[in-house]
């Protein structure tokens, strides 16, 4: 939960057009001037908004001196982050096809699993501050967490909500995914990262509300008509899954549009800056989406056969993004207009697509949809955690700083 805005004039990094003269040692992801840029990076946290926030903030602040001092403040990222890995194993053990229930007390635990990410995730700042241990890369390790939490908690409201192998699920993911990063676009173009009356807060609590209410009531609970006593038949059919849907979606679309009147605004009042890269930035997710919508309504029937692996990878190709993003944020760094982890998606794609598109028949594909899939899978998987080792690695080695661990005092000083 870093948020930040940066003490001093707005940096070159999704709007500037220095960057793109850097040149980035091969294999790595930030050049030397990114990575001075960095190190001269400040940013004070915004005051919360939201009821919630204000009143969160006095059990987060107990919370914390609860930690020890030695204790790393990414190592506490990292141990909120597990919380969210641990809840979508265990769903996905359960309900694998997004379809089956799984025994009301693994909701429940899910539950309990998200509010310690939360509270791990909102105390970790906190730590860098009462260690005096902050940096940089404690904002971009925290983001980078919370990029990939995104589509993990999506991925798991979809087999609370037993939504299936169906593009319904894609649509519900894309609830979670589409906020997270529009939040950071503006940011990127801003230098402001705006806490919205209902925010993150509001959101994970609602999730964890919900996880929590499924076990006590089962998945039926969902099927429960919302307006019970109405003699129209199609509203007794509106139930609680189709309310959920209706307010996440006007959610996200509210969040969308708001962002995008935002920047068009500030570019009004900025006309100077560069627009290339946060249009390119803008235009680059919004075709992963699309993309992903391919993907899950092929006629191969690809969703059906692999759900899992359609929403991981469209959620890891969109959190690296939102990661990417983040980092040329703060470093000012060149954003692609087409990363290379992206480059095999429209393939994949069309060889789902191929059969209807040349022979007129739903099934045909080229290669088989399980190879691509798995391929695919381990093509971005890989990437990605060369992306993530290696730029750790390369703020630490400039810093002088350990990710997991806190130097001594006496180091830190010298």
């Amino acid at each position: 939960m870093a948020t930040s805005v940066p003490a001093h004039s707005h940096p070159t990094p999704v709007n500037g057009t220095k960057a793109s003269r850097r040149i980035i040692p091969l294999g790595r992801y930030l050049s030397p001037a990114g990575l001075q840029q960095l190190r001269d990076y400040r940013y004070v946290s915004l005051p919360f908004e939201s009821w919630i926030d204000k009143r969160m903030n006095h059990f987060w602040e107990w919370a914390v001196t609860l930690l020890p001092m030695w204790l790393a403040p990414n190592l506490i990222t990292t141990f909120s982050f597990c919380h969210a890995v641990v809840a979508h194993l265990l769903i996905q053990y359960y309900s694998p096809n997004l379809i089956n229930a799984a025994p009301r007390w693994v909701y429940i635990l899910i539950g309990y699993l998200m509010f310690m990410y939360q509270t791990f995730d909102a105390i970790d700042g906190k730590q860098a501050r009462r260690t005096k241990t902050g940096s940089p890369l404690g904002q971009l390790f925290d983001h980078g967490c919370d990029a990939i939490t995104s589509w993990i908690m999506g991925i798991f409201v979809c087999a609370t909500l037993q939504s299936g192998p169906t593009f319904l699920s894609y649509l519900l993911l894309c609830m979670a995914l589409v906020p997270f990063f529009m939040a950071n676009w503006e940011e990127s173009c801003t230098s402001i990262f705006r806490f919205g009356i209902i925010g993150v807060t509001e959101g994970q609590l609602m999730i964890i509300a919900a996880m929590v209410a499924t076990g006590v009531f089962g998945t039926e609970m969902w099927s429960w008509s919302v307006f019970p006593l109405i003699g129209v038949d199609q509203w007794k059919s509106f139930t609680l899954f189709h309310l959920l849907f209706v307010c996440a979606s006007i959610g996200g679309i509210y969040q969308t549009l708001s962002t995008i009147g935002i920047v068009m605004k500030y570019y009004a009042k900025n006309p100077a800056e560069s627009r290339e890269q946060a249009i390119a930035a803008f235009l680059q997710y919004a075709f992963t989406i699309v993309l992903g919508g391919l993907w899950a309504s092929a006629p191969s029937g690809a969703m059906q056969l692999h759900p899992r692996i359609i929403l991981c990878v469209i959620g890891a190709l969109t959190s690296y993004q939102a990661s990417r993003l983040i980092i040329c944020h703060t470093t000012g760094e060149h954003y692609s207009r087409f990363f290379p982890i992206m480059w095999p998606l429209p393939l994949v794609v069309f060889n789902e697509w191929s059969g209807r598109v040349l022979h007129g028949k739903d099934s045909a594909v080229f290669v088989d949809s399980n190879v691509v899939a798995w391929c695919y899978t381990a093509y971005v998987v890989g990437f990605y955690v060369h992306f993530i080792l290696v730029t750790i690695n390369q703020i630490t080695d400039f810093l002088g700083i350990k990710c997991f661990t806190i130097k001594p005092k006496a180091q830190r000083t010298q």
